[in-house]
C-alpha cells in the first residue's frame, strides 16, 4: 500500500505546476484545494498540516542593534547549488544584517567563479579546506573540521563575543533572528556559558543532541569543535545501523517506559540498551563533555543520566526549532512535529528542557 508520503513526493512537480499556472488568477482556489489535500489523518493516524514562509522576511526594527554586530556567522559544509540556496541564504542574512561578519567555511573545488563574485560583493569571508582523508561516521568528521576552522577563524576578533554555527543546506527565516538568539541566550546565561541548541534532541539517550546548529559564547562554540575526530567511536552502532536506528524511532515514541520514576540502578539496566547510540551527534556533545566540561571517562557504572540530564541543565538551552522558522530543503517533506517529537515523551524540546531546568536538582532517587 502507498504511504501518504510516498503519494505527496509523486505529486509534488504537477502539484507546484498546476498552482504556478492558476495562483496569480486564483489564490483563494490555491487556498482551498490546498486545505483540502493537506490538512487531513495520514497512514500513521497524524494530523498532517501546512505552512507557509515568506520568501523575503520583513525588516523589523529592533531595540538591540548593537549587540548584533558582537556575532559571527559560520555557514559550514558543501555548498547547495540548487536553486541557488546557499547563495541565497548569504543574501538574506546581509540583507537583515549589513554589518554581521559571516564566513562560509566549505571545501577545495567547492566554489564556481560566479559564486566567488557574488560571495564578495556580499563581504563574505570564504575558508576553502582539503577534505578529511578520515571523513567518519555519517561524515562527522567533515562536520567537526568545517566547523572548527570557520569558528577559529574569529578567535582572535576581539570585535566578535558570540558565534552561530549552522548550516549551508538550511536557512533561517525569522526575522530578527540574531536578536532573538541573543535575547535567548543572556536570559538564561547569568554566571555560566551555555550553548544554545535546537530540539532535534533527546532527553533519555545521552548526549544525544543536536548538532546542525549551535550558538553561544565564541569559545564555547569554538570547544564544542575543537574536539578529536571520529575513529572507530560509531563502530558500535554502524554494525547494526538498522536495527540501533529502529530503537531511536521506538524509543522516542514509546510511552511505556517512565524513565523519571528509576532509580539508579534501573536507569543503569536501560543504558545497557542505549550504549550502541554513538552516532555522531552523541560524539560531538559527548566529546565536548569529557574535554571541556569533566575532562576523563564516564564509565559504565556511573549514573550516566543524572550526568547528563545536570549537564543539560546548567551548560545549554534548548529552544525549537521552528520559532526560528527554519527551512531544510533535505527534510522538506516531513513537519515539524515529526522531526522535533513535540508529542512524543522523550523528546528534548525547549518546554522539556525548561522544566529540567527549573526543578531538575541534580539528584535522582
Amino acid at each position: 500500500m502507498i504511504s501518504y508520503y510516498t503519494l505527496l513526493k509523486v505529486l509534488y512537480k504537477p502539484f507546484v505546476f498546476f498552482f504556478n499556472k492558476i495562483k496569480n488568477k486564483r489564490p483563494y482556489i490555491i487556498n482551498s484545494v490546498f486545505d483540502d489535500i493537506m490538512e487531513r489523518i495520514d497512514d500513521r493516524g497524524n494530523i498532517v498540516y501546512y505552512g507557509q514562509i515568506p520568501r523575503e522576511p520583513l525588516l523589523i526594527s529592533s531595540f538591540n542593534n548593537q549587540q548584533t554586530a558582537q556575532v559571527g556567522i559560520i555557514l559550514q559544509g558543501q555548498v547547495e547549488y540548487k536553486n541557488d540556496f546557499t547563495l541565497e541564504t548569504l543574501k538574506l542574512y546581509r540583507r537583515q544584517y549589513p554589518d554581521i561578519k559571516i564566513v562560509l567555511s566549505t571545501w577545495e573545488n567547492e566554489i564556481t567563479d560566479s559564486f566567488r563574485e557574488e560571495s564578495s560583493r556580499l563581504n563574505i569571508k570564504i575558508i576553502e579546506s582539503a577534505l578529511p582523508e578520515n571523513q567518519g561516521f555519517w561524515h562527522v568528521n567533515c562536520q567537526i573540521m568545517n566547523s572548527h576552522i570557520g569558528t577559529v577563524f574569529f578567535e582572535s576578533d576581539e570585535d566578535v563575543h558570540y558565534l552561530l554555527k549552522t548550516r549551508t543546506d538550511q536557512r533561517i527565516y525569522k526575522p530578527n533572528f540574531i536578536d532573538f538568539l541573543l535575547n535567548m541566550y543572556q536570559i538564561y546565561s547569568k554566571n555560566e556559558k551555555r550553548i544554545l541548541l535546537l530540539d532535534s534532541s533527546y532527553l533519555f539517550i545521552p548526549f544525544y543532541l543536536c548538532d546542525y546548529l549551535a550558538f553561544g559564547d565564541k569559545q564555547e562554540i569554538i570547544n564544542l569543535y575543537s574536539i578529536p575526530h571520529e575513529n572507530g567511536e560509531c563502530d558500535k552502532f554502524k554494525a547494526n545501523i538498522q536495527v540501533n536506528r529502529e530503537f531511536i524511532t521506538e524509543e522516542r515514541q514509546s510511552e511505556k517506559l517512565d524513565f523519571l520514576s528509576f532509580n539508579s540502578l534501573k536507569r543503569a539496566d536501560v543504558y545497557n540498551h542505549l550504549e550502541d547510540m554513538f552516532v555522531p551527534e552523541v560524539y560531538i556533545a559527548f566529546s565536548y563533555y569529557k574535554k571541556f566540561v569533566l575532562p576523563g571517562t564516564l564509565y559504565t557504572d556511573e549514573d550516566i543520566f543524572e550526568k547528563y540530564w545536570s549537564f543539560i541543565k546548567s551548560k545549554t538551552i534548548i529552544i525549537d526549532e521552528r520559532d526560528l522558522l527554519m527551512y531544510w530543503p533535505k527534510y522538506k517533506y516531513r513537519g515539524h512535529n515529526d522531526v522535533n517529537c513535540y508529542f512524543y515523551g522523550h523528546g528534548l524540546n525547549h518546554a522539556r528542557w525548561l522544566d529540567l531546568y527549573m526543578s531538575y536538582k541534580g539528584e535522582m532517587s
